[in-house]
């Protein structure tokens, strides 16, 4: 049982390892039919200039994730962040999309040609691929640490 108190925020490190990610280039394309934009060579800074309620959110969870930390009340609010990371994560996966939509890649923002998906592939660069991989991470690890014990003592 200590091993698994030890083991029990593992999730905090893949959950700031992002931070360290900013600087690098989390993808790159030629944005159409948007003169402001024209060629996109998006750090993680960009985004979260672009993009600030994604800051704010990754910063409110980051304070509740450390406060989840020294709190006594983990079995009950644990879900409730559980959700809260699926939906950051899906938002973050999301976000790509959200940005080469309908103004990147493709004229209509839908699959226009069979080349699409190859340049959407290549627009996306391997520190936003890690981003994804270590917030997938944190919330496999945490639904492993957290809310399948309080499951199992839920059980008669």
């Amino acid at each position: 049982m200590k091993k698994i108190m030890h083991y029990r925020n593992v999730f905090l490190i893949f959950w700031l390892f992002p931070i360290f990610l900013l600087p690098f280039r989390w993808l790159s394309a030629v944005v159409k039919d948007a003169e402001i934009l024209g060629a996109i060579n998006g750090t993680g800074w960009l985004v979260l200039k672009n993009f600030p309620v994604i800051g704010w959110l990754y910063f409110l969870l980051t304070v509740a994730l450390v406060w989840l930390h020294f709190s006594r009340v983990k079995e009950v609010v644990a879900p409730l962040y559980f959700a809260c990371l699926v939906s950051f994560t899906t938002g973050i996966v999301l976000l790509p999309r959200i940005i080469l939509g309908p103004t990147g890649l493709s004229q209509s923002g839908l699959f226009d040609s069979q080349a699409y998906y190859s340049l959407y592939v290549i627009a996306l660069k391997p520190a936003f691929y890690l981003v994804v991989s270590s917030l997938l991470l944190t919330v496999i690890t945490f639904f492993i640490f957290h809310i399948l014990p309080i499951r199992k003592d839920r059980q008669l």
